[in-house]
């Protein structure tokens, strides 16, 4: 499953909870809570994957050495360049 789909599942459980609590019931809340914390977990664990993933790949080969001041070139087009 994609992560925009695990989001849509998480916002729409949220939107449940939401509904449920302004209905005063603790049975629908307690399932919609239930139904959160099982996507928040299915989202951490896609994105401890994606860490894994980056650690076993940075961790095999051979690299350059970055410099401190290394920024991206320009053709990158990378805004978030520190």
């Amino acid at each position: 499953m994609d992560l925009s789909r695990r989001i849509e599942l998480l916002e729409s459980d949220e939107n449940l909870l939401s509904q449920a609590y302004e209905s005063d019931d603790e049975l629908a809340i307690q399932a919609a809570l239930i139904f959160i914390r099982s996507r928040a977990m299915g989202l951490s664990s896609f994105f401890d994957a994606i860490v894994e993933d980056a650690e076993k790949t940075l961790l095999t080969g051979s690299w350059p050495k970055i410099s401190d001041d290394y920024s991206f070139p320009k053709k990158y087009n990378y805004p978030y360049d520190n």
